[in-house]
Formats: C-alpha cells, sequence, structure tokens
C-alpha cells in the first residue's frame, strides 16, 4: 500500500505567512493603539489615566508650601522636549523618558501636566498617548506609556 504525502503549494504558505505578519505587525498593534483591542500595558494605561494623582493638573496645587515643584525655565524646556518628540514617522521615546527621569515628585508632574495643558491646550497624558496626531500609530507605545506609568508611580507625592 502506497501512502500518499500532502502537497504544500507555496504560494499558500508565503500568504498564510503575510497574514500573520500583517495581523501581529500592522493590524493588532493598530487595534491596541485605538483601543479596539486591549493588551495588559493598554489596560494599565487607561487606568492610570484616571486613578494617579500625578497626571492631575491640580494636584500640585494641594502640595505642602516645601514641596517640590519645578522653576519656570524647566518646564519650558520639558514643554519644548516632550512636544518636538512626535513628529509624523517616529517618536523620540527617549526624550520623552528623560523628562520624566529627571523628575523628583508626583507633585512636579503635576505641575508639568498644569502647564503642559495651559500651553499646547491638550492633556499631557493624553498628547503622551496620541502625540497629538490623528493616526493610530501616533504617540508612544503602550509598553513605552507603561514605563513611564510605573517610574511616575514609584515616586513620592510632594518630596523626596
Amino acid at each position: 500500500m502506497e501512502s500518499k504525502g500532502i502537497d504544500i503549494n507555496p504560494n499558500t504558505v508565503l500568504a498564510a505567512g503575510g497574514v500573520v505578519v500583517a495581523y501581529f505587525g500592522v493590524i493588532k498593534p493598530t487595534l491596541e493603539k485605538l483601543g479596539i483591542l486591549d493588551n495588559a500595558d493598554v489596560i494599565d494605561n487607561k487606568a492610570a489615566e484616571t486613578t494617579q494623582v500625578a497626571w492631575k493638573p491640580t494636584f500640585w496645587q494641594q502640595a505642602p508650601t516645601n514641596a517640590l515643584i519645578l522653576t519656570h525655565e524647566a518646564v519650558k524646556d520639558y514643554i519644548s522636549i516632550i512636544s518636538d518628540s512626535f513628529g509624523v514617522f517616529s517618536d523620540n521615546y527617549n526624550a520623552v523618558f528623560g523628562v520624566f527621569s529627571n523628575l523628583k515628585t508626583k507633585s512636579q508632574v503635576s505641575y508639568l501636566a498644569y502647564k503642559f495643558q495651559q500651553s499646547e491646550k491638550v492633556g499631557l497624558y493624553q498628547f503622551l498617548g496620541n502625540g497629538g496626531g490623528l493616526l493610530p500609530w501616533d504617540g508612544l507605545s503602550s509598553a513605552h506609556l507603561a514605563t513611564i506609568n510605573k517610574f511616575v508611580s514609584s515616586l513620592p507625592n510632594y518630596k523626596p
């Protein structure tokens, strides 16, 4: 008795591979960025915007008198760095993270959020998520935003 092998069409294999690459390389990240498909980082990031006091532009106003706040010049520089870090074709996550790594307290983050909203007419957290653009890939990735969230949540409220 002779066994028959399965004929595999190379075009079918290439097409299937193309579908897998398209899904994981373009479709899935786009759906996650749009909020249609959530991963763990997306879920954590959505919660952080509403629960993390540092992102609230008024949190710094409740600070005690000896709380750490930013100087006018530092805020101006940080807003410029953040705004300039988002382009049409790429975003400079390292520059954005560099700003946050210089901050020592949640009150400083909040003050930056306050001044950013005044200057750019959009919330800082929202801007980080969409980079001020309309395309699904604009803004920081969920993983990068999650890294910033984890860093910010580890900061003390008012004094280092």
